[in-house]
């Protein structure tokens, strides 16, 4: 609700008699302390009293433990009142509510303040208070992760400062700090470049000349105005700083310089947000949490931290699955959880809070996968969800299980380690085609991060879908259910067997050659590169068939980007398969017959009405009534059928997922890419970045004999292949 006319003439009245706080700021101190209640532990909060020695002074800190619940974490707080007044007596209701609230430790700082104690007196004992607490020497149980810098108003300058010094000494580093209505500048006068200190600087109790009197009391020297750990906006460099919120309030005479501040560290490569509080003034966080602005407040402050899985004021949203993603679910198993992983390779160390910003911003470019799979009655659905994805150090094996009906957990996870990016999704939420378009704007956006001010004004992506465009399910967009014919189950195919890998749920081979070589290989036999590969794949296979299976079909299963033939710039999944067979009972062994009969093949497999008909056919399925009316449970056991029929027809797989393309200006920062997944059956994955084309094989199976073959005639072509593998040196492919 807006402020009133009435309420406005009340607080000008109120801001009206403007004394001088140089002189009436010990009359404020003994208000302070007559209304200030006493420091009562209660049913939910226990206080105790400490101090934190610096230098020949023992700084008091008062801290708040939540009685009911364990504690998420610990928030250093830092009270505001100009750096003159307040305390930790009037802010311990405050304290408490944040406490019992937010189920977090607070350590209250009672830093000293001035006239007394001039800057930089403040900050520096609100650094050593955070000093002993990153150590572990105040508050145990706790990593450093765990611990948040928060304050209001002066507080919120100190928390800015504090994580300024904290970079530029190096002695521990916040992950996250929490800023209300900061004190950011040093100019508080008409002369400010800030349009909020004029517009609020006269009517809204906290006015500009109070602002100025409390810095005249609070500087040493003028000298102090320009120190960016009195101004942080000041700062010439604001890299490295942590995870931000900062809350602004509409009638509040510091709401501009605090967004801008917000926006510099965005700008920064620094991971903000920034929520201006409406027809709130300065001050309001001390009010009782009944009050709207309060519950607002803390409703922002628990998803910034993660602790709101939806906001207090939005509903869920679901959408349904794709036609392809259908499939994924139901067929999900310990032998393949379905999960394909793109990984990228940097020329130095990742820098773990680059990535992390560079994950939150593209979350807003691509907010669908911000998503939990949930069965329904009739289908499977996906839930919109507030979590926070988080990087981590690669903890598990390459596409290990993300999917688990009983977890409600995200789709997708980003990895690293050392110098390797690694982003796995799980096939339901999304195919190559859209995921790669993720991890390209993922990545760029990461580089301009890692090096801050190298790159600005250079576009990070060329993908200009809009948001609607990037969730569309591009197989019901496209569905024409005139043209749909039935579906068929394939013969059964010539499949692999063997020992089945124990200590890896996958093998994992990597090849990496040129793509200038690779090229002209292909086009010496008058084939595409994915032809080619194929062609390859099918003489490694069939030179290792037994002579009892060799009437069998050998059928490598080939994914097909819809996209191309409908127009489409969905971020979702919209591929279909194609079939490319051999018969080495019929057809000749010699690699030049191979490569012509598929590349033959594939011309009319890829021709666009044999697509459009195949796609329409599978969609077909789902969208008649009888399919539509069965329950989940009844469709998962005719799905995990099909999904049998389907495999019996399938040897292998091989997947192209094209060029992937990054800013030219960052290809030196950039190795290559490439992508792999789990499967139950040999599959190649493929991409190719600059000159680099990397060919990763994946297989359940212990035996590399298929993949030694496969990269041998590579290199007695000619090729140079360098060869990676998961798979230790006795398994390791020696070429």
């Amino acid at each position: 609700m807006a402020i009133s006319r009435a309420t406005k003439a009340a607080l000008k009245a109120l801001s009206y008699p403007d004394p001088d706080i140089r002189k009436s700021y010990r009359i404020v101190r003994r208000l302070e302390k007559l209304t200030a209640g006493r420091a009562k532990s209660s049913k939910t909060c226990k206080i105790e009293n400490k101090y934190v020695t610096r230098g020949d002074y023992d700084i008091p800190v008062r801290i708040f433990t939540h009685r009911q619940t364990a504690p998420k974490g610990v928030i250093l707080f830092f009270h505001g009142g100009g750096w003159v007044n307040g305390n930790t007596d009037t802010y311990t209701s405050v304290c408490m509510d944040i406490c019992e609230i937010l189920e977090r430790t607070v350590v209250s700082v009672d830093y000293r303040r001035a006239p007394e104690y001039k800057f930089p007196t403040a900050p520096e004992d609100c650094y050593a208070v955070a000093q002993k607490l990153f150590s572990g020497g105040l508050v145990s149980g706790f990593l450093p992760e765990d611990i948040i810098l928060m304050g209001d108003s002066a507080g919120g300058n100190l928390a800015a400062a504090v994580s300024l010094m904290a970079r530029d000494r190096g002695e521990f580093s916040p992950k996250r700090q929490i800023l209300i209505y900061p004190s950011v500048y040093n100019d508080h006068s008409e002369n400010s470049p800030f349009e909020s200190v004029r517009e609020n600087g006269t009517d809204y109790l906290l006015t500009s000349n109070r602002i100025t009197g409390y810095t005249e009391l609070y500087i040493s020297d003028k000298s102090d105005l320009s120190n960016p750990y009195f101004a942080p906006l000041l700062a010439e460099d604001l890299h490295g700083q942590p995870d931000t919120l900062i809350i602004s309030a509409q009638f509040c005479p510091l709401r501009d310089e605090g967004e801008e501040y917000g926006r510099r560290l965005s700008d920064a490569g620094n991971n903000v947000s920034v929520y201006r509080m409406p027809d709130a003034l300065h001050g309001y966080f001390t009010l009782p949490v009944k009050f709207r602005p309060q519950k607002r407040t803390y409703a922002v402050i628990r998803r910034f931290l993660g602790d709101d899985r939806i906001s207090d004021n939005s509903t869920k949203s679901w959408i349904k699955l794709d036609n392809a993603a259908k499939i994924f679910p139901p067929t999900t198993s310990k032998k393949d959880a379905r999960v394909f992983r793109f990984f990228c390779e940097t020329a130095e160390t990742v820098d773990k809070r680059a990535l992390q910003s560079a994950l939150d911003e593209v979350m807003k470019m691509f907010p669908f996968y911000r998503s939990i799979l949930k069965k329904g009655i009739f289908w499977y659905y996906f839930e919109s969800s507030d979590i926070r994805p988080e990087v981590r150090e690669e903890y598990k094996e390459p596409c290990s299980e993300l999917f688990n009906i009983n977890r409600k957990d995200l789709l997708f996870e980003v990895t690293y380690y050392k110098n390797r990016v690694n982003f796995e999704v799980y096939h339901a939420l999304a195919d190559g085609g859209g995921a790669a378009k993720f991890f390209q704007t993922l990545m760029a956006l990461y580089v301009k991060r890692a090096h801050y001010g190298e790159f600005d004004g250079i576009e990070t992506t060329d993908y200009d879908a809009s948001a609607a465009e990037r969730r569309d399910d591009s197989f019901f967009k496209y569905y024409n259910k005139r043209e749909a014919s039935g579906v068929s189950f394939p013969k059964r195919a010539y499949h692999i067997r063997g020992e089945r890998l124990s200590k890896h749920p996958i093998g994992v081979i990597e090849g990496e050659i040129s793509v200038k070589t690779l090229l002209e290989k292909a086009h010496g036999y008058n084939a595409t590169v994915t032809a080619f590969v194929t062609a390859l794949l099918l003489k490694a296979i069939g030179e290792g068939m037994p002579v009892r299976e060799r009437g069998r079909k050998v059928i490598i299963n080939v994914p097909v980007d819809l996209r191309q033939y409908f127009g489409s710039k969905s971020a979702r999944n919209f591929f279909g398969i194609i079939d490319v067979e051999y018969d080495f009972s019929k057809q000749s062994d010699r690699f030049e017959d191979i490569v012509k009969s598929v590349s033959e093949g594939m011309k009319q497999s890829l021709d666009g009405s044999k697509i459009a008909k195949r796609m329409e056919s599978l969609s077909k399925m789902e969208n008649i009534f009888p399919t539509r009316v069965l329950p989940v449970y009844i469709k998962d056991p005719g799905l995990k059928i099909a999904t049998y029929f389907a495999e019996r027809g399938v040897t292998a797989a091989v997947s192209n997922l094209g060029i992937i393309k990054m800013p030219p200006e960052m290809s030196g920062y950039i190795k290559k890419f490439g992508v792999l997944c789990s499967t139950k059956r040999i599959q190649a994955c493929m991409c190719s970045f600059g000159d680099s084309f990397v060919i990763t094989f994946t297989s359940p199976f212990a035996s590399t004999d298929i993949q030694c073959r496969f990269f041998r005639m590579l290199t007695s072509m000619g090729a140079d292949v360098t060869i990676t593998s998961n798979l230790g040196s006795d398994r390791n492919v020696v070429l």
